[in-house]
């Protein structure tokens, strides 16, 4: 059974829109994906999107440069979402 992660806000492949040009993503995801998790990106404006319900199918989380303002709900369901086993890897200056 492979594990899944989700990743927002940065791009991976080289049709995605990018916040920075400076990382590559591609890499990583592609260990990740060797070692049997499944990866999937965060589609469409990141606001209102971490909820219990579609945080639930993942494993771990990838937040990369978060430069926007997350709701007080998104946090809260981030934080029980970890505290009850998940992982959450954010990456910023």
């Amino acid at each position: 059974m492979s594990k899944k992660v989700q990743f927002t806000m940065n791009g991976i492949d080289e049709w995605d829109p990018a916040i920075s040009t400076f990382f590559n993503f591609a890499s990583y995801r592609d260990v990740l994906v060797s070692r049997r998790y499944t990866f999937d990106k965060l589609r469409g404006p990141s606001l209102g999107n971490l909820t219990t319900a579609n945080l639930e199918p993942y494993d771990i989380l990838v937040v990369v440069l978060p430069s926007i303002n997350f709701t007080d709900s998104e946090i809260i369901d981030v934080m029980n979402w970890v505290r009850n086993g998940s992982g959450l890897f954010v990456l910023g200056d």
